[in-house]
């Protein structure tokens, strides 16, 4: 293997030679290249090639001000949401309190976005959909695998060092992923469990009704209950072409994010759309919740052979019914058309767990490992993320309790 290299753009490799690192939709040129241009940041992508073509990369984007929250890991390790509270006052005025006290000994007293950015900088972030993977060819072996994987995050540790950036961040390491893992620890990133992603596992049924059956009693109540709601409300469900609706599919998606505390620009979330559908294509699905022929509510999701990937979701909360629309469009219309052609799993994203494993969902956690070049910011850095960490298994241990959902943890 030669050394890794770095490159402005996932473009910059030739289609054929990137299928050979790309394991599904979510890790393709295409939706790689959507992600570039749906980050406000940089892009960031280094390689590594041999006589053969690419051997492995790591492909993400520079954190900027407007960078979204869960490609914002300084946003992530800020915000109250991860620390998992209560909602009852006096049971969180501890955990608020010690939380502040341990960004105060990373960053010093002052806000506390405010003081990543200046104590730290802006952040490498390598993602995909719900993953941080090296992307590797098929048919290495284990060992050049970890020489690679190695070689990448060393190459990146360089150019921080340079000033490129101030920290490199994986925020979502699969628990499974041992070899990453293994690679992390040994370039000296330090970890933590902020977040995680659910999962509906499909392998090994061959239709709805199969994966229903297998389902516990209450669970199959529920499914039943929420479908005849659906129905009951008049709304019935569709699949249309994203660029046929791009603005009413925007603004629908708008006015979800504006429910949830965000500012959405409805002229970029439809720009953003359009070039989505221009660049993935057939990949693209987007089930709908019709009124009447007025569309209600979308999800916006992808496709590929193995995997159903649920991205987003737009309601119109001016309709009384439009409650029902949610599990319809997140689960039941998904594990329809994923059953009926063979897909294996369906994913679902971050967050939102309650909604997700009250109806079967898996859940599993997500590892953040970060990399600073001061060893003296490590150290209160691994204070921090062991701090996040307990709160969040606890969190998760909760729901698995309440829920009897399936729960993949620390390997």
């Amino acid at each position: 293997m030669t050394m890794a290299t770095i490159c402005r753009s996932v473009g910059d490799i030739p289609a054929d030679d990137w299928r050979a690192l790309a394991r599904g939709v979510d890790q393709s040129r295409a939706y790689l290249t959507y992600r570039e241009r749906l980050e406000p940041g940089d892009p960031v992508l280094v390689v590594i090639r041999d006589s053969a073509g690419p051997a492995a990369a790591l492909h993400g984007s520079l954190t900027t001000p407007r960078t979204a929250l869960f490609s914002h890991p300084w946003k992530m390790l800020s915000s109250d949401q991860f620390l998992r509270l209560s909602g009852e006052a006096d049971a969180d005025r501890e955990p608020v309190r010690d939380h502040q006290r341990l960004l105060d000994e990373l960053l010093g007293p002052g806000p506390r976005l405010e003081g990543f950015a200046a104590r730290i900088g802006e952040a490498m972030v390598l993602r995909g959909f719900d993953t941080s993977a090296a992307l590797l060819r098929s048919g290495l072996s284990e060992d050049a695998k970890l020489v690679a994987t190695l070689i990448l995050l060393r190459r990146l540790q360089g150019l921080v060092r340079e000033g490129a950036a101030g920290a490199i961040v994986l925020p979502f390491v699969h628990p499974a992923d041992a070899l990453l893992r293994r690679a992390l620890a040994e370039t000296g990133f330090c970890a933590g469990v902020l977040t995680g992603a659910s999962v509906f596992d499909l392998s090994g049924t061959r239709s709805y009704e199969d994966f229903v059956a297998t389902l516990p009693g209450r669970r199959r109540y529920r499914y039943r209950k929420e479908q005849q709601a659906f129905a009951s409300a008049g709304m019935t469900t569709r699949t249309v072409m994203l660029e046929d609706h791009l603005e009413r599919l925007a603004d629908l998606e708008a006015n979800n994010i504006e429910r949830y505390g965000g500012t959405p620009d409805r002229t970029r979330l439809a720009a953003v759309r359009a070039e989505m559908a221009k660049l993935l294509g057939p990949a693209v699905r987007v089930p709908v919740a019709e009124i009447d022929g007025s569309i209600v509510a979308c999800g916006i999701d992808l496709v590929d052979e193995n995997s159903y990937l649920v991205l987003a979701y737009g309601c119109d909360y001016s309709v009384a019914e439009h409650q029902k629309a949610y599990p319809q469009l997140l689960c039941y219309d998904p594990i329809r058309f994923a059953t009926s052609h063979g897909l294996t799993q369906v994913r679902l994203g971050f967050e939102s767990f309650h909604a997700k494993v009250q109806r079967g969902a898996r859940l599993e956690t997500r590892e953040t490992w970060i990399w600073l070049p001061s060893v003296s910011a490590m150290r209160p850095l691994t204070s921090l993320l062991a701090f996040l960490s307990t709160r969040t298994r606890a969190f998760f241990g909760s729901l698995v309790d309440t829920s009897s959902a399936r729960f993949l943890g620390d390997s």
